[in-house]
């Protein structure tokens, strides 16, 4: 079972969102400002049989936070503060803090849905009132590529970016991350998608 990149699904949507988004600005730039030329892969290749079969996908899990429409859910199970690798878009910055979001999507409706569409849409605020774009952290996701701590395998997350994600089914997985200041605390997950405009706030 090989744990899932968090990468390619980052790289994915920001194809969809027609270009690369930092966490504040919202420009086609790293956080540091360099430009970054991104193209949305292709959905992933069957990859070669596994003997192990990876486990169900949970979302029972308590949650830090939920949102949900009639159609599905998305709970947030956790924030992950890690320590960078050296390499990918540049050198980490001491003075910040990387956290990756341990999101879970289900369908809880009657018809197929597009998790993409609603992730897209997806940010945290801080308890300054900063803006934080969760789906299109390029350069924090790519630090966290490889990462230990990244057990979520593709079966597992490969639901966020199917369009026919069918009544019942569920994905995990960590799929986003932020780069913000040591003494920042986020405090709420927000969506506006155009059928799921809500918020809700982090418990501590």
């Amino acid at each position: 079972m090989k744990p899932v990149s968090p990468l390619h699904f980052v790289l994915l949507l920001a194809g969809l969102a027609g270009g690369c988004v930092n966490d504040n600005t919202r420009t086609a730039t790293t956080e540091t400002g360099d430009p970054v030329a991104v193209q949305a892969p292709a959905a992933p290749e069957a990859a070669p049989a596994d003997t192990d079969a990876s486990p169900p996908v949970s979302t029972a899990d308590p949650a830090l936070a939920v949102l949900e429409n009639a159609d599905v859910r998305f709970k947030l199970h956790g924030l992950l503060e890690f320590k960078p690798r050296d390499e990918a878009l540049g050198k980490p910055d001491p003075a910040k803090k990387y956290i990756m979001a341990d999101i879970s999507c289900e369908n809880i409706g009657t018809k197929n849905v597009y998790p993409a569409q609603y992730m897209l849409s997806a940010y945290l605020l801080d308890n300054k009132g900063n803006k934080h774009s969760l789906p299109l952290s390029v350069k924090t996701v790519a630090m966290f590529d490889g990462h230990p701590a990244n057990t979520y395998t593709r079966e597992q997350s490969e639901g966020f970016y199917r369009e026919n994600f069918a009544p019942g089914e569920k994905a995990r997985g960590f799929l986003y991350g932020v780069e913000v200041d040591k003494n920042v605390t986020l405090t709420r997950l927000v969506m506006e998608a155009r059928d799921l405009k809500a918020g809700a706030d982090i418990k501590p």
